[in-house]
């Protein structure tokens, strides 16, 4: 009895020590112990997002104009360019609505800006003339003529009659300001569309500045300046719901000490702030047809072939495209480069020209008499913050 209890506690304690040991093999005991399976991030999910390949085409537009009285020049500049900008959308069946502010963010707003015909209700509210809308959209009457009056808000400096707007020029606190909960439900209303593109183009021939007495921002330092275009880049991914490769920005203003000669001061943190939206800066004295027009073909172009994931990036090596065929449901998988791209900055996919001509034609009136268009599915692994 004795020696069974000793052969009994032996091979329980063999046995302990396998488990323990989580060896795959038996030692003879005809026993399979499994290792422990491998530790899952908890944060892990998979996340499917679905598209329509040729849907409709949509961006909103911010543009921020200097109203300072060394701006009258840039500012017909702009409103004689304002043809070339829209020409790309027009040719691409984008629907646009643009809506345009000041960078005049103190108590002289309302007043200045009166001074030049135009209705503002303050800091970062679009403006407008009276019984006129002030959100221009493709099919706004009068709109080349709209642009122009809107745009054209600095007193010349020969005109006494004027009340100056403050001197204190800032483009990204004007932006921030138009798209605040409280202008987009009350002044901006009708602006916001949440599953449009959204531009920014911030028009000065000063950097942003500070409220008095702080001056310019740069002039804070690098980490002051880091951090209050970094919360405003936050706002804005917050506004779009997560998905940056909606948002883009572009700073017109002076690139640099042998630019602009003429000119007060460099555009630092504007620069700054369209290359943190992945956007891109462009000289106050260049070519604004030409620069305007180049601008608004990449939107047009982003919008008509890229798609924004919403939330944290794709695991590397996770992502599914596939391409859903309207009517028939039948299934082509995508394969990367010839088919999409993805960029994970942006969390965007974006169909090459060639997937493009392939996928987005017009739905065949008889086979698909209700229209309906291929759709885009895009699978992939993400940690969740």
């Amino acid at each position: 009895m004795f020696i069974l209890k000793k052969k009994k506690y032996f091979f329980l304690n063999i046995l302990a020590l396998l488990v323990f040991a989580g060896c795959r093999q038996d030692y003879g005991l005809g026993i399979y112990i499994p290792p422990p399976p491998p530790e899952v991030d908890p944060r892990l999910v998979e996340k499917i997002h679905k598209f329509t390949i040729g849907g409709e085409k949509l961006v909103d537009i911010v543009v921020v104009v200097d109203n300072s009285r060394s701006m009258v020049d840039e500012q017909a500049a702009l409103a004689n360019a304002f043809s070339a900008y829209i020409q790309n959308f027009v040719t691409q069946d984008v629907k646009f609505n643009i809506g345009i502010t000041s960078t005049d963010m103190g108590d002289t707003n309302i007043a200045s800006l009166e001074t030049m015909g135009l209705i503002s209700a303050g800091p970062g509210s679009f403006v407008r003339t009276t019984n006129q809308p002030n959100v221009l959209q493709n099919s706004t009457p009068n709109l080349g003529q709209l642009f122009t009056s809107y745009t054209n808000m600095s007193c010349a400096l020969d005109r006494e009659d004027c009340i100056a707007a403050s001197g204190a020029e800032a483009p990204i606190a004007a932006a921030m300001a138009a798209l605040s909960p409280s202008m987009l439900s009350g002044a901006n209303s009708g602006f916001f569309r949440s599953s449009a593109a959204l531009a920014l183009v911030l028009v000065s021939d000063e950097d942003e500045t500070l409220p008095s007495p702080l001056g310019y921002l740069t002039t804070q330092g690098q980490q002051a300046t880091d951090d209050y275009i970094n919360a405003a880049k936050n706002q804005l991914i917050a506004l779009k719901d997560g998905r940056p490769g909606l948002i883009t920005a572009a700073a017109i203003t002076n690139l640099g000490p042998d630019n602009c000669p003429l000119k007060f001061r460099d555009g630092l943190a504007l620069m700054q702030f369209a290359s943190a939206l992945f956007g891109s800066s462009m000289s106050i004295c260049g070519s604004w047809a030409t620069n305007l027009s180049n601008l608004s073909a990449s939107i047009a172009a982003q919008i008509g072939n890229s798609f924004a994931l919403t939330g944290s990036t794709a695991i590397e090596g996770s992502l599914e495209v596939t391409v859903i065929a309207a009517v028939t449901g039948v299934r082509t998988s995508l394969s990367s480069p010839a088919d999409y791209s993805y960029d994970p900055n942006l969390n965007s996919v974006t169909l090459s020209a060639s997937a493009m001509a392939l996928y987005n034609g017009n739905p065949d009136p008889v086979t698909n008499p209700t229209g309906i268009k291929n759709q885009l599915e895009v699978k992939y692994m993400a940690v969740m913050p």
